[in-house]
């Protein structure tokens, strides 16, 4: 696993490194995306926070954990209608705040409540997506606990008056049309930067489950390679449009440029009803480009996309 200190080996030696002047700017994009590609994977396992973190000494803390009765809560929400109803019904917050320098962490944890069709299919439909969001949002919490006590024994008193690092959870509903729920929760850590790193869950309306984006497609269809083919064409056109945006595309180095998207990646259906794929902050571009997103024209996808999902 890397460390913090590996982590500044590595910079010394890029800074040792000869470059021309004529590539410096595109090997230094390059190697931002190196270095941001070690913080998202040791963020997977669950200890990027630790490689990045500044140094803060946890003193007093207050956590609140809020739990609303879900099940009065989706009494509440009972309305006429026709077909399946999904929506948030109840959250529980995590806030916890250190009397020693800007440290201090706030979640948000939604639960899903899902009625008018099938009632076993609903309840074990919401029982699976809330847990899946409980695991996410427990790692996100259990990081910033482990991260908070990791440091308490290796500041000094003077470094964490001064320490500046938090963590906010929060979410929204980005699709609620006849077809498909989409929950868009959000993760931002912040310490000398922001890091931003992004979560979408979906739930098909007519079916009642929990749908991926290769549900959207047709049984063997090939929608990675043509999503992928169809953002890296877009990546080229609004870098030739514009010089300050760049993407890791087409660089001298294959083994950084991006390739195609996940089986899974994160999407969701906009206002417009257009599939749109989302990046976190670092998976494609510099960390000055943040999340990013690609709206894919449907007439693309039109012969390998699923009737009803997209329009």
């Amino acid at each position: 696993m890397k460390t913090y200190r590996d982590m500044n080996e590595m910079k010394k030696f890029y800074k040792k490194i000869s470059v021309p002047q004529e590539l410096e700017g595109r090997v230094n994009d390059s190697v931002e995306r190196a270095n941001s590609k070690v913080k998202k994977k040791i963020y997977s396992k669950m200890a990027v926070w630790r490689t990045l973190a500044l140094t803060a000494t946890a003193v007093l803390a207050f956590v609140i954990l809020v739990n609303v009765n879900t099940d009065v809560a989706l009494a509440i929400e009972k309305i006429p209608f026709l077909g399946r109803v999904v929506k948030v019904v109840s959250f529980r917050e995590y806030q916890d705040v250190r009397k020693k320098g800007d440290v201090q962490a706030d979640i948000r944890i939604p639960t899903i409540g899902i009625e008018g069709g099938g009632k076993d299919i609903d309840r074990e439909t919401s029982k699976e997506l809330n847990r899946k969001i409980q695991e996410y949002t427990d790692m996100v919490i259990a990081q910033y606990e482990e991260e908070v006590e990791y440091l308490q024994g290796n500041v000094s008193e003077t470094e964490a008056a001064s320490a500046k690092y938090s963590v906010t959870n929060d979410y929204k509903i980005v699709t609620d049309n006849d077809k498909l729920f989409s929950i868009y929760i959000n993760t931002e850590v912040s310490m000398a930067g922001t890091n931003s790193y992004i979560k979408i869950y979906h739930v098909d309306k007519e079916s009642g489950k929990i749908v991926t984006l290769g549900d959207l497609f047709e049984e063997k269809a090939d929608y990675v390679t043509v999503i992928s083919d169809i953002i890296k064409d877009e990546m080229r056109r609004q870098m030739r449009a514009d010089e300050s945006i760049c993407y890791w595309l087409d660089n001298e180095i294959d083994a950084w440029n991006f390739e195609e998207i996940s089986p899974e990646a994160n999407f969701y259906v906009n206002e417009q009803g257009k599939l749109t794929i989302v990046f976190d902050e670092y998976e494609v571009a510099p960390g000055s480009m943040g999340v990013v997103e690609f709206t894919i024209p449907t007439g693309q996808i039109a012969d390998i996309v699923k009737e009803g999902y997209v329009r």
